[in-house]
């Protein structure tokens, strides 16, 4: 059964001693591995994997992770904050929080947990997430957290070697896992898969030019079909939706970021701070320079 809370996460780091990292006495350890190498590439995989326990008081907060996380408590109980909503995780339960959340998490009123978290990348993950009814967060109870513990700690030997020539079976083990876990929550879905996939790769990476003919090429369908498909599931053509996506992700950078508005419109791939502003405005209604002071002051 999933838990949620509408209520906020109020912690100060000042509550917290300068002691909450202490590994002696037993009060915290941890040890990770994660890749090194550039596998963008690759549909999905596990790109890091982190053991850890505690027993003190603590607390996390990641902006914006570039990763997909899938969080499984062992022992204790850990609160979460995502998209607006608390999440309670409790022993043999696990969180997926999809990757661009703003998320934190915080010890409960007994500070004691045992975890692990995978960190997901991949072209095609936000699509695989969305097929197997992942793609928000969500708390799910694990009746079998053993099958889970053995993928797991099979990856995290995948991960230690940091071979490339290990990626098949880190994939294999990737999928296998979210497949388990869909079986806790499953979402059925109507659009199909080409159709999501095109989503997702229009929804991201903006500093590399997308051709929706050769999109839909790569989808082995005709381009006015993928067109007119796109348009009837999303309510919206596929060069409007990335359009919009790469908006969406200014107005992130504009009001959480200290970038300069030269700096968001390299991030986003625009060839000038000029052209960005101008299509900023266009769609808004007001420059990047005023959205930015409106939002800062409200």
């Amino acid at each position: 059964m999933e838990l949620r809370q509408q209520i906020p996460i109020a912690r100060a780091k000042e509550e917290y001693k300068a002691d909450h990292l202490d590994t002696s006495h037993g009060k915290f350890s941890r040890k990770y591995c994660f890749l090194s190498f550039n596998l963008l590439k690759y549909p999905v995989y596990a790109n890091g994997i982190e053991d850890s326990v505690r027993n003190i008081p603590t607390w996390y907060h990641q902006m914006k992770s570039p990763h997909t996380l899938v969080i499984f408590i062992f022992e204790g109980s850990i609160r979460y904050l995502a998209n607006g909503e608390v999440f309670s995780l409790h022993q043999n339960q696990a969180l997926v929080i999809p990757g661009g959340m703003e998320y934190r998490f915080e010890t409960r009123q007994i500070p004691h947990y045992k975890k692990t978290t995978l960190f997901l990348l991949g072209v095609n993950l936000p699509a695989i997430l969305e097929t197997f009814g992942l793609h928000q967060p969500g708390v799910l109870g694990i009746r079998h957290p053993e099958l889970f513990r053995e993928k797991l700690d099979s990856l995290a030997e995948l991960l230690t070697r940091k071979d490339p020539a290990a990626m098949p079976l880190n994939i294999g083990l990737t999928m296998e896992l979210l497949a388990g876990l869909a079986e806790y929550r499953s979402v059925p879905t109507k659009v199909p898969l080409a159709l999501q996939i095109a989503k997702s790769r229009l929804s991201g990476n903006f500093q590399e030019p997308v051709n929706i003919a050769a999109l839909a090429e790569e989808l082995q369908m005709p381009l006015r079909s993928f067109n007119r498909m796109f348009h009837e599931i999303f309510r919206i053509s596929p060069r409007k939706f990335r359009k919009q996506c790469r908006i969406d992700v200014a107005k992130e950078y504009l009001v959480r970021s200290t970038l300069s508005i030269k700096e968001i419109a390299n991030e986003l791939g625009y060839c000038n701070a000029f052209y960005f502003s101008n299509e900023f405005r266009s769609s808004v209604g007001c420059s990047p320079s005023c959205f930015r002071e409106k939002n800062a002051a409200s």
